[in-house]
């Protein structure tokens, strides 16, 4: 502030200068002084004034704060010219803290406090009078936005009817008394703005909550209740029990204000009358709306009501809604009930409600009845009510006519049961009542009862049914001349579905009784077996809620009439089951029938009495057979000795109607006589007829073969003469892979007859010989060696299974490898191991069998010989027993024979050799007998050309050498084991 009036100041300095300058007179200095002084005291709060007097200037008035004065006067002080500046203010105090309350009472406003310039109270002296602006103190410290915070606070207490504002610095609290919610939102809106820094805190206290007067008032007979609202303040709670005639219990609420309302009281008390003119209702008033329900005693008091609440105060909107409690017309029922339906009509009192009616009838009731509030006390027209309807209930159809004295039953009952009933239950009428019973009987009260029998005469049905069969159709086999059908059970829906069902399983017997009651349905009789017992149950099963009674005799297990005669081993029994009509039937002497049960029926089936002594017959003249009976046919299989007994039993039975055979015959009469072929192409065949107890598989197993094919016939009668074939066959079977054919021929009389043709090169004399010496006499022997096979044909030798060709005049095996030294050495020890290198005893003829081991030899030499630089040696060796000599000499015999006989199949020449060692190359230790076995054998050593063999394939001799002297040729041979 200070340079602010410095400025002031010094613009007018510049000024008074020039007037010196000018040399202007004391008055125009003056002046101007006087104008630099005004400007100064411009910008004082409280406007502080310069009075200039000459030179001198004087500062008087009121300075907000010694600040302010004092720079005023450095300001004054600045003024060019000025001669003296004296301080003449009044500087005012400072209030800490600042503030203020007005409080606003019946008798106006009364205010303390401070004001911080005359302006604020020249604004406030309006709302607060010039007495409460009056009594405000003048002074400094107001709080920034003070004027406005004050002029806000004031205003909130226009809206209030007594308040109290206390401001001090930066706070304003607001407490008082309003009217209502809407006066207290007024007096809080103007503190919704204060300056910033400003805090309002507002405490005011309600006279009335802001609703509209209200009044709930419910009564019931004379008696009201007081349910909520409020009252203006000009209506006591009195006043309602005064308006409505009697006190009504409760405690209103009365308002704080409406001291000046006279239409609502008047309003509520017309609104009081009409509700204690009603048996029961309930008032509801708010503001000038009224809403009047209840229950009017009569049609003439509702409109009573009804006209006072049209005759309210101006203003006031009613409705009203009634009901009335009785039309005055007296209690009375008409019920009607037809095929379990109700229709009624009438006045009940309100002892009995149409609800409790249904609760009696048990089924809804049709038409108009009317529920009346009176009658509280009319239980004797209740009583009425329930007998009368239990007396309806009992009737098929009828009507109940019930008046406040004087009860009408009419109607159909089912039978004198029921009309005693319908009486029995108006007995129960109160004696105030007349009782008036006008019923007609519909049926006789017999129980329903039908009953059907079934004879050998056919269905008769007795008894008395239901309305509901009437017209039913029982079937052209049932009788019903002697049947009733009652008028009444037309809805019987049991007995009818238990009568079709008790007809059909009754159809399915025998003979028996059938009864249909109400309560379920019963049969007793004969079935004929479990399949028609089975029918009569599922007939009966599907009857829903019924356990039907059924007591059945079967007469029969169900299974068909058959015998079964059986003759074996000289016996004969029988088996099975046979009609009645064979009770007591001769089987015959020493036939057993304890197997045989007689049923219960059949007693005229005499047909199976007679098949079965045509089958008796039948079997007395077989060997053993079985005769069946069934279905009324005869079947018999069995076994004749002889054809002509075969053809005299199929005669008989030919001559029987429904009678069939199967006849076999034992034997033919022919002589048991056969052949047995064998060919190493083909392999073993078995002809002609053999003895019982002989299969072609029997040769083959004899001759080491798996199958002999052929259907030759057997012997029924005999089992001779098939031994000496089986024999002979045994005895050749280890010739049969050198065999060509083969044929053993056994005649009718006599030993049988063998012809052997062996592989060409076998030695025929050998095998006959040990032919012989097996068979002795018990067969005819033939050996004889076949002629070489065309240069190569080929074959599969049916006794070995391998592949064979015609080489250089003998059947060699087909061998395919390639060749080299040792593995043509691997094949011939392979070859020495499946098939034997043997000689005579002391002898270098080999036996029969070598030939097998010499062919397969032959074919590995041929197959390895292809190789041109190959050589082949065959040695001979012995033990040390007997001379050595003739060992060496035997031993180089039996080398040469080998190589000969490889030659003579076409293979060898010069690169074959033989070379006896006797025993100068033992292998085993000859003190023992295996070692002895041992070291006699032949060797196979391949090599090739011009370099020594390293191994040879080795074949073991059996037996003693000899000693030098001759060996017979039949001797025992020995075996060459490698």
């Amino acid at each position: 502030m200070r340079k602010q009036l410095g400025a002031a100041v010094g613009i007018v300095g510049v000024g008074l200068l020039g007037l010196y300058a000018s040399g202007n007179p004391a008055k125009r200095i003056e002046a101007e002084i006087d104008a630099a002084a005004g400007a100064v005291q411009g910008t004082s709060v409280h406007g502080l004034k310069a009075d200039v007097s000459g030179r001198d200037i004087a500062l008087t008035g009121i300075a907000d704060t010694e600040a302010e004065r004092d720079a005023m006067l450095a300001a004054l002080n600045d003024v060019p010219g000025r001669r003296v500046v004296r301080d003449m203010t009044t500087v005012l105090p400072v209030a800490a803290p600042f503030a203020m309350t007005v409080e606003k009472t019946g008798d106006g406003m009364v205010t303390s406090g401070h004001v911080p310039t005359e302006a604020l109270r020249r604004a406030l002296s309006g709302p607060l009078g010039e007495a409460g602006v009056g009594a405000l103190t003048l002074s400094s410290g107001a709080p920034e936005g003070w004027a406005e915070a004050a002029g806000a606070g004031v205003e909130t207490l226009t809206p209030l009817i007594n308040g109290k504002l206390e401001m001090s610095d930066g706070r304003v609290a607001l407490s008082g008394l309003a009217l209502s919610p809407v006066e207290a939102a007024m007096a809080e809106a103007p503190l919704e703005g204060l300056p910033e820094g400003f805090e309002a805190l507002v405490d005011l206290t309600l006279l009335d909550d802001g609703k509209p007067f209200a009044l709930d008032v419910s009564s019931t007979d004379g008696a009201a209740v007081w349910n909520g609202g409020k009252l203006p303040a000009v209506m006591p709670a009195e006043a309602l029990g005064a308006a409505f005639g009697s006190p009504v219990e409760g405690e209103p609420e009365i308002a704080k204000i409406g001291e000046d309302e006279l239409h609502w009281p008047l309003a509520a008390s017309q609104s009081l009358k009409a509700l204690a003119a009603l048996k029961s209702g309930q008032l509801r008033i708010e503001d000038k709306a009224v809403a009047l329900t209840g229950l009017a005693a009569d049609p003439a008091t509702a409109e009573a009501v009804e006209t006072a609440m049209r005759e309210l105060p101006e203003g006031f909107r009613a409705e009203v809604a009634l009901e009335v409690e009785d039309d005055g017309k007296p209690f009375g029922l008409m019920l009607t009930s037809k095929a379990g339906v109700f229709t009624g009509a009438g006045k009940l009192p309100a002892v009995l409600s149409r609800e409790t009616l249904v609760g009696l009838t048990g089924a809804p009731i049709e038409g108009e009845i009317t529920d009346a509030r009176i009658g509280h006390d009319e239980e004797d027209f209740g009583t009425a009510v329930a007998a009368g309807v239990a007396a309806l209930k009992t009737l098929e159809s009828g009507s109940l006519d019930l008046s406040e004295d004087r009860a009408v039953l009419s109607g159909f009952a089912a039978n004198p049961d029921a009309a005693a009933a319908a009486e029995e239950a108006l007995s129960d009428l109160p004696q105030a009542f007349e009782a008036v019973v006008e019923i007609e009987l519909i049926d006789d009260g017999e129980p329903m009862d039908l009953t059907v029998l079934k004879d050998p005469s056919g269905l008769t049905a007795t008894g008395k049914v239901p309305a509901a069969l009437d017209g039913f159709a029982y079937g052209e086999d049932v009788a019903t001349d002697e049947l009733t059908v009652a008028k009444i059970g037309a809805d019987n829906a049991g007995f009818v579905a238990r009568t079709p069902a008790g007809l059909n399983a009754l159809r399915e017997m025998e003979a028996g009784v059938l009864h249909v009651t109400d309560e379920g349905v019963s049969l007793s009789g004969a079935v004929l077996n479990p399949e028609a017992e089975a029918r009569v149950r599922q007939a009966l099963a599907g009857l829903e809620g019924d356990a039907p009674v059924i007591e059945l005799d079967v007469l029969d297990d169900g299974t068909p009439m058959s015998v079964v005669v059986t003759k074996a081993d000289g016996a004969m029994s029988a088996a099975g089951k046979v009609p009645a009509a064979m009770e007591g039937f001769a089987y015959g002497e020493g036939v057993d029938s304890a197997a045989v049960t007689v049923a219960r029926i059949g007693a005229e089936d005499t047909q199976v009495a007679a098949l079965t002594q045509v089958g008796l017959e039948a079997l007395a003249q077989l060997n053993t057979g079985v005769a069946t009976v069934r279905d009324g046919t005869l079947t018999v299989t069995g076994e004749a000795n002889t054809q002509a007994e075969s053809d005299a039993v199929a005669a008989a039975l030919a001559a029987v109607e429904g009678s069939t055979f199967d006849l076999a015959v034992l034997d033919d009469g022919a002589p048991v006589a056969f052949e047995v072929a064998y060919a190493a192409e083909s392999g073993m065949a078995v002809s002609g007829k053999l003895p019982m107890g002989v299969a072609p598989g029997d040769f083959a197993a004899a001759s080491g073969l798996e199958a002999a094919s052929g259907t030759p016939a057997v012997s029924g009668l005999s089992d001779a003469g098939g031994q000496g074939a089986l024999d002979a066959l045994g005895a050749a079977a280890p010739w049969l892979p050198v065999t060509e054919s083969l044929r053993v021929v056994q005649a009718a009389e006599g030993a049988p007859e063998v012809t052997m043709v062996l592989s060409p090169g076998a030695d025929a004399e050998l095998v006959q010989a040990a032919m012989a010496e097996a068979l002795g006499n018990s067969a005819s022997v033939s050996v004889s060696a076949a002629e070489p096979a065309a240069e190569g044909a080929e074959r599969v030798n049916a006794a070995t299974g391998e592949a064979q060709v015609a080489l250089g005049g003998a059947w060699l095996p087909v061998v395919g490898f390639d060749p080299s030294a040792q593995v043509c050495q691997e094949q011939s020890e392979l070859a020495l191991s499946e098939s034997s290198l043997n000689f005579l005893s002391g002898s270098a003829r080999l036996d029969g069998q070598a030939i097998r081991a010499i062919n397969r030899l032959t074919a590995i030499a041929r197959q390895c010989f292809t190789l041109d630089d190959l050589a082949l040696e065959i040695g001979g060796h012995t033990d040390n027993q007997g001379d050595e000599a003739s060992n060496y000499a035997l031993s180089q015999q039996r080398a040469e024979a080998v190589v000969a006989a490889l030659t003579a199949r076409g293979v060898g020449g010069a690169r074959i050799t033989a070379q006896g060692f006797g025993p100068s190359q033992p292998v085993a230790d000859n003190a023992t007998a295996e070692g002895r076995a041992a070291n006699r054998r032949t060797t196979i050593a391949w090599s090739v050309i011009g370099e020594p063999p390293e191994g040879a394939a080795t074949e073991e001799t059996t037996g003693e050498e000899n000693d030098g002297a001759a060996i017979e040729d039949d001797a025992a041979t020995e075996t060459a084991e490698e």
